[in-house]
């Protein structure tokens, strides 16, 4: 799978989990429901619970907060 298909893929997940979690379920019943769906293309528990408790607090966008390092140029797999 590409890159961009995975980013499409945590996005839509991410907004599952808002949609879950606006319902009131918890982490665990989301992971539980999400997994039959998404299979090995699953995010983990650990950022289901996460992402969980953010749109809990009140977190509004799925997208990823703006990082100050330096974004790579080129990665090939040479490189990995």
């Amino acid at each position: 799978m590409s890159s961009a298909v995975m980013d499409l893929l945590k996005l839509e997940q991410r907004l599952v989990i808002k949609f879950l979690t606006k319902e009131g379920n918890g982490p665990k019943t989301i992971y539980n429901q999400m997994s039959a769906v998404y299979g090995e293309h699953m995010l983990s528990y650990y950022q289901v619970k996460d992402w969980s408790k953010q749109f809990k607090w009140g977190r509004d966008s799925v997208e990823d907060n703006p990082r100050s390092d330096r974004p790579s140029d080129v990665i090939t797999d040479e490189m990995c």
